[in-house]
């Protein structure tokens, strides 16, 4: 199946290659890709209000502060991509 033009350049348009993986691309269909990393984030994995699966504030989140999320709660390949070990 091939998507039509303006399709695959609007998905590649969103994609990252996999840098270990050159031929794979990896696209980000949620806002995390607009995140960054922090122990302590100000956004959680949770369910809005109707029910639906969404990122939700951990706290209250001040005007202007940066929304951050826990990587290793959201990417199952974390520990891997960051060199590190995961807890056993």
């Amino acid at each position: 199946m091939k998507l039509p033009d303006p399709n695959t350049q609007q998905i590649l348009n969103h994609c990252y290659i996999d840098p270990e993986k050159p031929d794979v691309y990896v696209l980000c269909f949620y806002d995390a890709r607009f995140m960054n990393h922090s122990e302590e984030p100000a956004v959680v994995n949770g369910q809005s209000e109707n029910g639906v699966y969404a990122d939700v504030a951990a706290r209250d989140i001040q005007e202007g502060e940066e929304l951050t999320f826990n990587y290793k709660t959201g990417d199952l390949d974390y520990y891997r991509k960051f060199n590190l070990v995961a807890p056993t």
